[in-house]
């Protein structure tokens, strides 16, 4: 494998004669997952600087790291690169990164479901082809650069996430993507709090095709909200525009879909092709999601029948709608482990795939869900929104997490109240409550926002729980921790 920079274009970009010794195989900005080989960038947040953790990323094995300062206690015999700002340098990484390469370059935004569109894509563009995405939901104003720096000059697919929390954040990402196709899952209320309408939320995500060339390729989902707008605003970049829904004059249009053991069967028409297709997920919405996954995959040249038959094999990211089974006594217990994030319109989606997966026996429907953010003064409304949808669905039980949510714990009936926590300090005593009402047969949901650090992981600790709940519980009752 080639080195992902050359001595010669470090020396070229920042004007260096710096010694590396050996192949950089990557690059990093955190030591927890930096890989031997990496070349590790030293960035100064708002939390922790970069420039602590120096010596730390070379014991674990970095080539050599990009620095402000040369760091005090670190070897002078290692490979440090020194710059006046590391975070431009990393940006300038970026652009050269995109100035070198010949790939077809997708971006992906969108309200909700960005991150998964964007997995899907990646997992099926790389057996068409050598493809690099972003990592994670690596989707902001560093994780993008950071993801475009690590692409390697042979690449033929690409596909950058990119998501914003206010105004301004959308365009300088695509102006350093510069994509070739950009895909709009969707508009919806998520960040309706700091955007302030749903119209100033279309206009930042249409901000995505800023970066683009006159004849790039939009592709826009038809059923939206402010899907006018979106296409006004491909047309005036003289973009051309394709569009998924269940219109019969979408390029990607949705005919039926279907349940059944293995998962959804789809039945769609794609640029005039009648394709079947089948997904190992218990979700509805990944009916109409996978329309605009094909659309943009046909926009940047690939095989839409492989990917299409190649969607059988497609595996859901880690906390978005992952299906988990886990023995209980003498049955078992479902996790829909829907924990990473959360706005509105994703959560209306998470408590519908319910439906899909009924408990078994005696086993009962059971929502634990956490604070949606971000949503300004809507934020009561649109959390109270979510009891006639729980009773739709006919979720039995419902645990809370949060002040936020305290607003739909405040309207459901009595009978589906379960336990409410309302922060981190009382997580420990509301798992436990959880965990001592489970049965074999239940259906878990869990979802809510990720946020600020404060909301990071105490779902996913939820998850945990219930996945060990073969091992908690019998201490639990014996009055242990």
């Amino acid at each position: 494998m080639k080195s992902l920079w050359t001595k010669a274009e470090l020396d070229h970009l920042f004007h260096t004669d710096v010694t590396i010794k050996k192949q950089i195989k990557g690059l990093s900005i955190d030591t927890r997952t930096l890989q031997e080989g990496d070349l590790f960038v030293a960035l100064k947040g708002p939390v922790a600087d970069g420039h602590d953790y120096i010596e730390k990323a070379f014991q674990s094995g970095a080539t050599a790291a990009i620095v402000e300062r040369q760091p005090k206690g670190v070897d002078v015999s290692k490979m440090c690169l020194q710059v006046r700002d590391s975070f431009a340098a990393l940006r300038q990484l970026a652009v050269y990164s995109r100035s070198r390469t010949r790939a077809c370059i997708a971006g992906v935004t969108g309200s909700y479901g960005k991150t998964s569109c964007k997995d899907a894509l990646y997992q099926l563009l790389s057996r068409q082809g050598k493809t690099h995405a972003t990592k994670s939901s690596f989707n902001n104003h560093w994780g993008v650069p950071l993801s475009l720096a690590g692409m390697r000059s042979e690449t033929e697919f690409a596909i950058f996430e990119m998501g914003m929390n206010n105004p301004g954040e959308i365009k300088p990402l695509s102006l350093m993507v510069r994509p070739n196709v950009a895909l709009i899952t969707t508009i919806a209320a998520a960040h309706i709090g700091n955007m302030h309408s749903i119209r100033a939320i279309a206009e930042e995500k249409a901000d995505i095709f800023e970066g683009m060339c006159s004849g790039s390729i939009a592709i826009l989902n038809e059923e939206s909200a402010e899907s006018d707008l979106l296409k006004k605003r491909a047309l005036d970049k003289d973009l051309k525009i394709l569009t998924f829904g269940t219109g019969s004059r979408s390029f990607a249009s949705l005919k039926s879909y279907y349940f059944n053991e293995t998962g959804l069967i789809v039945n769609a028409e794609i640029n005039g092709q009648a394709l079947t297709y089948s997904l190992p997920v218990r979700q509805k919405h990944w009916a109409f999601s996978s329309l605009g996954v094909l659309a943009t995959l046909s926009a940047m040249g690939a095989d839409v029948a492989q990917a299409a038959s190649d969607f059988q094999a497609y595996e859901l990211p880690e906390g978005r709608g992952r299906r988990i089974e886990v023995p209980f006594k003498a049955g078992s217990i479902t996790i829909l482990d829907e924990s990473y994030n959360a706005g509105p319109g994703s959560m209306q989606q998470a408590i519908e795939s319910l439906q899909a997966v009924r408990p078994q026996g005696a086993g009962r429907c059971i929502a634990i869900l956490a604070d949606m953010l971000e949503l300004g003064h809507h934020s009561k409304t649109e959390h109270q929104a979510l009891a006639p949808l729980l009773e739709q669905a006919k979720v039995d039980l419902v645990f809370t997490l949060g002040t936020e949510i305290k607003a739909l714990h405040d309207v459901l009936n009595a009978g589906t109240l379960a336990g409410h926590a309302d922060s981190n300090d009382d997580i420990e005593a509301l798992i436990e409550k959880i965990l001592t009402r489970v049965q074999p047969g239940d259906v878990y949901l869990l979802k809510g926002s990720r946020g600020q650090r404060a909301y990071r992981g105490r779902l996913a600790r939820v998850v945990d729980a219930l996945k060990k709940i073969e091992i908690l519980l019998p201490d639990l009752r014996a009055g242990g921790t």
